[in-house]
């Protein structure tokens, strides 16, 4: 491919993307991005004391004065009523009115 380019002085679409790419492996890469590190001690010290006030509340039982996430769901499923048909028409009016229309071919 590139025997060709040379050969007729003419070269393609992708050339200076190619270039850049070469430049950017060999030099930019290694000068702008670093190794991966370990984390900080700060983020791990962090983490373990997250964990460590996480298991102090399950124990002391402050965990289960909090309504859970489940129970939230539970008391939302219990408000939901059903539509009647009046309604249902009206939300397929607006629905069929306002979302976009697929052109027929």
């Amino acid at each position: 491919k590139t025997g060709i380019e040379d050969v007729c002085g003419h070269w393609g679409h992708n050339f200076w993307r190619d270039k850049f790419k070469k430049f950017d492996d060999k030099y930019l890469r290694k000068l702008l991005i670093r190794e991966n590190q370990p984390k900080s001690s700060i983020v791990s010290l962090y983490k373990k004391l997250e964990i460590k006030h996480a298991i102090e509340m399950a124990e002391t039982g402050m965990i289960s004065t909090v309504p859970s996430f489940a129970s939230l769901n539970d008391c939302r499923e219990e408000k939901i009523r059903k539509l009647t048909p009046g309604e249902m028409d009206e939300i397929r009016e607006i629905l069929s009115r306002n979302l976009y229309q697929i052109r027929q071919r």
